[in-house]
């Protein structure tokens, strides 16, 4: 049985969320800061390619492997990006608000999706596999194309979209995106995986005494993804400010 504190932990996130929306909701970027800095050829050619590759994973993966997990977080995290760049390929006023509103859960989901698979998952198997084969297995499995993927190149993708080809300014209405979204994919997962035996993700279990802190933790988590990706924006702002500074100054009148 669930934990009378999950149930109250989560109770408090979820009111906390909706508090929070009228705040948010005044810092939204409704353009996705593409009114004043429109997307140019070469941004909007980088977005057809990724567009192409990264529905063309989905679409592989569905093929070979069934489309069951989508519902993982990984893929979730992988399909935001791929919305990210469909919707930047087919840039136009009527498809920025939902491509503003995706920018920081991409960003986010696959910043978590690398740093626990690589800096907490594969340590803790590695260490757990006492059998040569099978560690020999796990390895391969982590060279594979797909995994290679889904576990490293989607961060730089999800990077490269939100700060180098369309950069802007986090908000805070960014951070609550973040935060809406990994709570939603916090309650499918309770509600629907979890009830049905597939504990992909133990850390969320609401039956053990510590679960409270757990969920704190992860809310802190995405605060510090969100701190750290902000400043990241501010500096790329701030470089390529001085560069068009410098051109203005250096070039002919």
């Amino acid at each position: 049985p669930w934990q009378r504190s999950a149930y109250v932990t989560i109770g408090a996130i979820g009111a906390g969320l909706v508090a929070a929306f009228p705040v948010a909701r005044a810092s939204f970027v409704a353009d996705d800061g593409n009114d004043a800095v429109p997307i140019g050829r070469a941004a909007r050619l980088a977005y057809a390619v990724g567009a192409v590759w990264t529905v063309g994973v989905l679409v592989g993966m569905c093929a070979t492997i069934g489309p069951f997990w989508l519902c993982s977080y990984t893929m979730i995290s992988w399909s935001l990006c791929t919305a990210r760049y469909v919707l930047g390929l087919v840039d136009n006023h009527g498809t920025r608000p939902l491509r503003s509103a995706l920018r920081f859960p991409s960003l986010a989901q696959n910043t978590v999706t690398v740093v626990v698979w690589w800096g907490v998952l594969v340590p803790l198997f590695t260490v757990a596999m006492k059998d040569d084969n099978r560690r020999a297995a796990f390895r391969k499995l982590n060279r594979s194309p797909f995994l290679i993927c889904v576990h490293g190149l989607n961060l730089p993708l999800a990077v490269v979209d939100a700060l180098i080809l369309s950069p802007r300014r986090l908000t805070a209405c960014d951070l609550y995106g973040g935060l809406v979204c990994a709570f939603a994919y916090a309650l499918f997962y309770l509600a629907y995986l979890d009830p049905r035996g597939y504990h992909f993700y133990i850390i969320l279990s609401p039956r053990t005494r510590c679960c409270p802190l757990i969920y704190a933790a992860l809310v802190g988590f995405y605060y510090v993804i969100f701190r750290a990706w902000a400043r990241c924006a501010e500096w790329i702002l701030l470089l390529d400010d001085a560069q068009s500074t410098t051109l203005s100054v250096s070039s002919p009148p």
